[in-house]
């Protein structure tokens, strides 16, 4: 391909939460650890009373312990691939990290070769460990726009992670004339199969760019994205 016009690198968790998550997890495994040995050391200090009593904690012990390794796996998993894309003048290469099936799936696929474009929003989950200066507080979560790319029978998703590189993106996909459409609602980061099929099922808005969207468009696209999502939750709390 051609030369490389950006390039995005998703960033890894900051110091500071990696190793605060990281010393939280190994806590609860030496906790866990502690539990299962505590009756095997009551025994063999002569207590049989409270040994029988602690091995009540075992099972849950088993059960901690087998809940903390299933979230420890993916979040190192996850950190250690991130997704990257690079964005040249004829096309890009990809690097999409699907966490739940544990799988990176790469390629290069040339614009020529791209017959739609659905933009969407998602919500990037936990952001503020990932960007400094992020206000967790006010809200634990961020609205971004994505890209889904038809390439073949599915859909790569390229998740921006700054609002400004929307324009820069949609501006090449115009440049190569790709037909592109505007998504109702919002996604999440997920399996590329949830991706893929919710990117099916949603109906998409005829849309025509124009210089500078982003730019003139995303205060307001933002406030309507964050509003359908708010929506979304709470149907899905009244089921």
């Amino acid at each position: 391909m051609s030369t490389v016009l950006l390039q995005q690198n998703d960033p890894k968790v900051l110091p500071m939460y990696w190793v605060f998550t990281v010393n939280f997890y190994v806590l609860v495994i030496i906790i866990s650890l502690g539990l299962i040995g505590l009756p095997v050391y009551l025994f063999a200090t002569d207590k049989p009373g409270w040994a029988v009593l602690s091995i009540i904690g075992v099972g849950l012990a088993f059960f901690i312990l087998r809940w903390t390794m299933r979230r420890l796996h993916p979040y190192f998993w996850e950190n250690l691939h991130r997704n990257q894309y690079t964005l040249t003048q004829e096309g890009m290469r990809y690097s999409y990290s699907d966490v739940k099936r544990r799988e990176t799936l790469k390629g290069e696929v040339l614009f020529k070769d791209i017959p739609e474009c659905r933009v969407v929003y998602y919500v990037a989950k936990y952001h503020y460990s990932y960007v400094k200066g992020h206000n967790r507080r006010k809200s634990p979560h961020e609205v971004f726009p994505a890209l889904h790319l038809k390439i073949g029978s599915v859909f790569i998703p390229v998740f921006l992670k700054d609002h400004r590189h929307l324009d820069h993106w949609l501006d090449v996909l115009r440049a190569h004339n790709i037909p592109m459409t505007l998504q109702k609602g919002t996604i999440s980061e997920a399996s590329m199969d949830e991706l893929d099929e919710e990117t099916k099922k949603t109906d998409g808005l005829p849309f025509t760019y124009e210089e500078k969207f982003a730019e003139k468009h995303l205060p307001e696209l933002q406030q309507t994205w964050r509003t359908i999502d708010a929506e979304q939750r709470e149907e899905g709390k009244a089921i």
